[in-house]
């Protein structure tokens, strides 16, 4: 499934001081493409049935520098060029050098094997999740005073059945100034942890 095939909703958390106090608001919504139908089903949203729309294996940090499409996003990419966070393609850049965005965090949304929850419910549920402690790294953020974040997640019932069931937080300024390094706490690295852990843990698949 592409990318303009998702309907997502976006939302911006504002940081407002060092302490983290952030406030949620809505920032707008992606349309599908004209003859696209989200809520056709998940499985006949698929590119010719086989393509992937997440990375096959457990990331352990981000992806390298390039033009990456956001599936393959991995989380903690500083990004050029960044225009808004469902862009079809990032062009990813050491976070070395100045940098028009961060995902801080890409993660699945808790109680992902549930139905569908519904996009009040998900809205709801970013407050908390992209400005939970340690999705970015305030010391860092501190000598900024114009930082947001902007996040995405499935928006329809079918989205969600053809997934990934997962949400993205974006660091921007609302200054349009660049950003000089990563602000990526450490919420990132316990997500890549509990998902190594879990295939760690999962039992082969039998070959019958």
């Amino acid at each position: 499934m592409s990318r303009t095939q998702r309907s997502l909703l976006a939302v911006a958390v504002a940081v407002v001081s060092v302490l983290a106090l952030l406030s949620l608001f809505l920032l707008g919504s992606r349309l599908p493409v004209a003859g696209a139908d989200p809520d056709s089903g998940g499985s006949a949203q698929s590119d010719g049935g086989g393509a992937k729309s997440a990375p096959s294996a457990v990331p352990s940090g981000p992806v390298k520098a390039g033009a990456h499409p956001w599936s393959a996003l991995a989380g903690g990419e500083c990004l050029a060029d960044f225009s808004d966070p469902w862009a079809e393609t990032f062009t990813v850049v050491s976070c070395a050098r100045d940098h028009d965005a961060q995902l801080v965090l890409r993660a699945p949304v808790p109680d992902a094997t549930k139905r569908y929850p519904g996009v009040e419910a998900l809205q709801g549920r970013l407050t908390e999740l992209c400005a939970a402690s340690g999705v970015v790294d305030l010391a860092a953020a501190g000598q900024y005073t114009d930082l947001q974040l902007s996040a995405a997640f499935p928006a329809t019932s079918a989205q969600w059945s053809s997934g990934p069931r997962d949400y993205f937080c974006f660091v921007t300024r609302s200054s349009g100034k660049p950003i000089g390094e990563s602000l990526q706490g450490a919420a990132q690295a316990g997500v890549w942890a509990a998902q190594k852990a879990a295939v760690s843990s999962a039992p082969p698949k039998s070959d019958g």
